[in-house]
């Protein structure tokens, strides 16, 4: 399970999340009023995330989304 954190309160225990990524290889959820708005996670995922080769990676644009809707219907 991912651990959930508002702000406010990551603010103040920020060393202890850095401990827990990088020592636990835990990732926390950081809130503002409820609404989730970023991530710590360890920085072997963040690497993993950010390393994905440019041509690995497809873009959906709304034409091509247009495009696997229309395929979907036949």
């Amino acid at each position: 399970m991912i651990k959930t954190i508002e702000a406010m309160e990551a603010r103040r225990q920020f060393g202890g999340l850095l401990n827990e990524a990088y020592y636990g290889k835990r990732a926390t959820v950081i809130r503002r009023a409820g609404k989730p708005l970023a991530a710590l996670v360890p920085l072997e995922i963040f690497e993993a995330l950010t390393t994905v080769a440019d041509e690995d990676i497809e873009m959906y644009t709304p034409a091509r989304v247009k495009e696997f809707l229309t395929a979907d219907k036949k």
